[in-house]
């Protein structure tokens, strides 16, 4: 069995969970979870509110409240909706658990990395073993705030061109996992920036919310 991780696209269609009961939204999640093998009925999501709190579950139905899925059911794929965000997937082969969260200022603040390891070593994972995987998110050069805002205080931030300071999402999830024991070369996050490339992603920050909608990035384990 491998790890699978698949993300969508603004060609795939909007994939916001705002939309979840829109029938073209369902119809594009399902479309896109079948173009890479998926069933659609073995999917589990959220209904996000940038939380720290994380819901173990066997059950493929959307889960309200909650920015953390965790699973020991192979047949489960979790799934994480975002358009800035870092939907970032952990996995451990012996024992085996799959984790999925969805990694915001908020979440980072709240230490959401660093519990979800946490819970990883509850159920008998080792840091040692555990693999992170994380999908695209908008990166410090485009996730600029102004120096008064007062999360300069709370995440590392870079100095812009622009007179304003880029949030740091990959440095502090990084420090977050490596603080919790998980081995550099076993965490995985992707150099691609959502708000680089307009026409592939969907970001909030830049695009202010509504052009594509969200993408959804999912993550489970396939005979390869």
């Amino acid at each position: 069995m491998t790890l699978r991780v698949f993300t969508s696209t603004v060609a795939d269609g909007n994939m916001s969970p705002a939309f979840q009961d829109n029938p073209q939204t369902r119809a594009n999640r399902d479309r896109f979870f079948k173009k890479n093998g998926i069933d659609p009925n073995s999917v589990a999501s959220m209904k996000q509110i940038h939380s720290a709190l994380i819901i173990e579950t066997s059950n493929p139905i959307r889960h309200i409240g909650c920015d953390g899925l965790m699973t020991v059911d192979k047949a489960l794929w979790l799934s994480v909706a975002h358009a800035d965000c870092m939907p970032l997937f952990f996995y451990s082969e012996h024992p085996y658990i799959l984790g999925a969260a969805h990694v915001g200022w908020k979440g980072l603040v709240s230490r959401l990395p660093f519990k979800m390891v946490e819970q990883f070593v509850k159920k008998g994972a080792t840091t040692e073993s555990i693999i992170v995987e994380g999908g695209p998110f908008i990166c410090e050069q485009h996730y600029d705030i102004d120096v008064t805002d007062e999360r300069k205080n709370k995440l590392p931030h870079v100095a812009l061109e622009s007179g304003k300071i880029g949030l740091d999402l990959r440095q502090e999830t990084l420090r977050q996992l490596q603080e919790a024991g998980i081995i550099p070369g076993n965490i995985h996050l992707s150099l691609e920036c959502t708000a680089e490339f307009p026409g592939r992603y969907s970001s909030y920050h830049v695009h202010q919310a509504a052009r594509h909608g969200a993408m959804v990035t999912v993550a489970g384990v396939q005979n390869v």
